[in-house]
């Protein structure tokens, strides 16, 4: 697919998402990205199963996508994933990281868009602390590094251990 057909399809899927979200009714979704992250919630999540945080503090890295992936969008997730699952097996075990695929597109899932300024498919990275959300990071350079894995997934471990540390 040619970069003209991919920023296309970026665009397409931003319209569409944007006037779902203008027709939705307001005031359903008034819960904070947090409070909507358990584990086991909802068809899109695919957290692998963990024990429940000793402590509300955690991190959390969310895919989010769209119904329609291209290939490209389809390897930022695969390699996400796959990066936080071997880079940082232990956290997850434990409770202290987390790993959501989420589609947008599905009003319950909606609010994500305005809650991190989305404008594309994206790697969000949160930190919780206390129950409640301290900060998150767009990891944007995750389409410039699609073509070389280990690039990819040195990217993703760098940014989530600096979140895991606190740093």
């Amino acid at each position: 697919m040619n970069a003209k057909k991919i920023v296309s399809a970026v665009l397409l899927a931003f319209v569409v998402i944007s006037l779902g979200w203008l027709f939705y009714p307001q005031g359903q979704n008034e819960t904070t990205p947090a409070e909507t992250s358990a584990p086991g919630e909802g068809a899109a999540d695919s957290a692998p199963a963990t024990n429940p945080p000793a402590s509300t503090d955690r991190v959390i890295v969310y895919y989010f996508h769209t119904t329609y992936r291209c290939p490209a969008c389809t390897k930022i997730e695969n390699y996400t994933k796959e990066a936080v699952e071997t880079g940082f097996a232990e956290a997850l075990r434990e409770g202290r990281l987390e790993f959501h695929s989420i589609d947008v597109t599905e009003p319950s899932h909606s609010h994500f868009i305005q809650d991190y300024q989305l404008s594309a498919k994206s790697v969000i990275v949160v930190e919780i602390k206390d129950g409640r959300e301290a900060r998150w990071k767009n990891l944007a350079r995750v389409w410039r590094l699609t073509r070389n894995k280990d690039d990819f997934m040195s990217y993703i471990r760098d940014e989530v251990n600096l979140y895991l540390q606190g740093k």
